[in-house]
């Protein structure tokens, strides 16, 4: 039932557009000096990122920047204590997490 309905309404050829696409870089957003961002729209479900790039590059730096946004998404939604908004500085990086209803 949903393969026809993706097929009705061409929503087969939208993925695979969009499979085809580049992905996009951190440049493109024009925020210096910022490294990389996880954007999750709430009402889709939706994740966007920007390519991995240096100092993200070795599969360490992956790893620590993925703890990073793992320990964030914990303390935001804690069951003990919800947070809207969580402003984290690291070693290396500044790290701000925000729930909003806006966007």
């Amino acid at each position: 039932m949903a393969f026809q309905r993706l097929i009705k309404y061409n929503g087969l050829k939208a993925i695979s557009d969009s499979l085809r696409k580049d992905s996009y870089n951190i440049s493109k957003c024009g925020i210096s000096d910022l490294r990389h961002f996880l954007y999750k729209n709430k009402s889709t479900a939706q994740y966007t990122s920007p390519e991995l790039e240096a100092p993200y590059l070795s599969t360490e730096e992956q790893e620590r920047l993925f703890g990073l946004y793992y320990y964030l998404h914990n303390r935001i939604h804690s069951t003990s204590r919800p947070l809207k908004i969580l402003y984290h500085v690291g070693q290396y990086e500044a790290l701000l997490g925000w729930v909003s209803d806006c966007l």
